[in-house]
């Protein structure tokens, strides 16, 4: 393989822009794009559970299909809040497993205001939209703590307070990509 196939790892807070971002840059750059929410949804509907149900096979699934296209010299995006040991683990895991693979984690960093209120909008935008998982906004602040403290070396920190465009163009800096016309 000549070319180093890259795993970029979106991640933050719920609220940040990930979504919007990774499928932005998914499509933009022909990249594969995984987003846990789409495995809890397929999940959900085909074993008739809910979503803390089916959230541990949904991320079992996902990886093994991640691991997958890696194994085939796809460059993906993960689309992910990356708010838990767990998930960290898997990915250095993923990381041993595939020496070549350059990972690349991206958090996306708001105010608690600015995600509580895009959180909101999305929930009048789009009924369906998983929002939370039905959990409420005070019950899943640890998520937001743990993000905000986690300490890796590896981790490039991205203000996403501003527009969804501002914040594009500042991701594809740092992943050195040029912006399609």
């Amino acid at each position: 393989m000549n070319k180093k196939n890259k795993l970029i790892v979106l991640g933050g807070f719920a609220g940040a822009g990930k979504t919007t971002l990774a499928e932005k840059l998914a499509a933009d750059f022909n990249f594969s794009f995984f987003n846990p929410d789409d495995f809890n949804t397929a999940l959900r509907n085909v074993l008739e559970k809910d979503f803390h149900e089916v959230s541990f096979m949904a991320y079992d699934t996902l990886w093994h299909i991640l691991k997958k296209n890696i194994g085939m010299g796809a460059t993906c995006v993960l689309d992910a809040n990356m708010c838990n040991d767990f998930t960290w683990k898997t990915l250095d895991g993923v990381k041993k497993e595939f020496k070549h693979l350059e990972i690349i984690p991206i958090i996306l960093e708001c105010t608690l205001e600015t995600h509580k209120r895009r959180i909101e909008k999305r929930g009048i935008k789009d009924k369906e939209h998983l929002n939370l998982g039905g959990d409420k906004f005070e019950n899943i602040l640890h998520k937001y703590e743990f993000i905000t403290k986690l300490d890796r070396t590896d981790i490039v920190r991205v203000d996403a307070n501003g527009s969804p465009r501002e914040v594009y163009e500042k991701v594809l800096e740092i992943l050195s990509l040029k912006p399609q016309l």
